[in-house]
């Protein structure tokens, strides 16, 4: 595979076979390739970020949560993350479900990074346009989320059980979580519903 400024384009051995927007790119412009351990293909463009999994494009962009449209290089880690480096936007941090996104208010020495690297140890660095980052992943740990009420045929706060009848036509949940190691509006959360 070939980065280019009017595509990508594979050889085979034999012959090259050009991909562009027409295809799925994101954008003409390519800067980064980059193949997961499922072996999809992803594509770093001044536009966005397409993966190819051999038989369709997929795209994402700020839409989609990444920091920035334009992506300057790629890196998965030992737990299987994809981190992408933003010309201007940080760097976007991908577990398979959700972006969340790293800047200078998280500690990155400069919003402009060029690129990723993972040590023996797990550390990733990022080199960004103002010096040197080192982050240091440590173990999850998730804040504790507190439900302060449920919204259904009525208003409910402060039940540790509640039974709804199906019959019900919304549901709705207020709910907060706090962590002194995440920016407020960097805070992401996931829900699911289950049965």
């Amino acid at each position: 595979w070939f980065t280019t400024n009017r595509g990508v384009s594979r050889y085979d051995g034999m012959t090259f076979t050009t991909f562009t927007t027409e295809d799925g790119l994101a954008y003409h412009i390519v800067h980064s390739i980059f193949q997961d351990r499922e072996g999809r293909l992803w594509f770093g463009t001044e536009n966005g970020l397409s993966v190819y999994d051999g038989q369709a494009w997929t795209t994402f962009t700020t839409v989609d949560g990444l920091n920035h449209d334009y992506i300057y290089s790629i890196l998965q880690d030992r737990q299987g993350n994809l981190w992408f480096a933003h010309w201007l936007g940080g760097v976007s941090r991908y577990d398979g479900q959700v972006f969340q996104g790293l800047t200078q208010e998280d500690g990155l020495a400069d919003n402009g990074v060029r690129d990723i690297f993972e040590d023996l140890e797990g550390n990733i660095w990022f080199a960004t346009h103002g010096g040197l980052t080192l982050y240091r992943p440590a173990a999850p740990n998730p804040p504790r989320v507190v439900i302060d009420a449920v919204v259904a045929d009525r208003r409910y706060e402060g039940v540790s059980e509640l039974s709804i009848s199906s019959s019900a036509g919304l549901m709705a949940f207020e709910f907060w979580g706090m962590s002194f190691k995440t920016r407020p509006d960097g805070m992401v959360y996931r829900y699911r519903l289950v049965g």
